[in-house]
């Protein structure tokens, strides 16, 4: 089967030390990386989220779900929320979605 010029999936995204880091597959098949969100700057997020996973899907969207307080797991989170890219700006905004159960 051929998928040639139907990839859906333009980045590959992966949170570390509190940031959203985008990576763009370039022709000399290196990457391309860039900031997609930086979470302590969130004016939502008031506390730190550790051993969160961030999950994409394709056209271009982002969530985080779960977490913990620390990075000891006493409190875990059971939050889900979406980085939602303004196409004005370009900048992700966080959106909270329902949370797991």
């Amino acid at each position: 089967m051929d998928v040639s010029g139907t990839v859906a999936y333009k980045k590959l995204f992966r949170a570390k030390s509190m940031k959203v880091d985008g990576f763009e597959l370039m022709q000399d098949k290196s990457f391309r990386s860039s900031l997609e969100h930086d979470i302590m700057t969130s004016a939502e997020n008031d506390k730190p989220n550790f051993l969160n996973r961030i999950i994409s899907l394709p056209n271009d969207k982002i969530f985080m779900i779960g977490g913990a307080s620390d990075v000891q797991s006493s409190q875990t989170q059971k939050d889900t929320i979406e980085f939602v890219k303004d196409p004005e700006t370009g900048k992700r905004n966080p959106v909270v979605r329902a949370s797991m159960w």
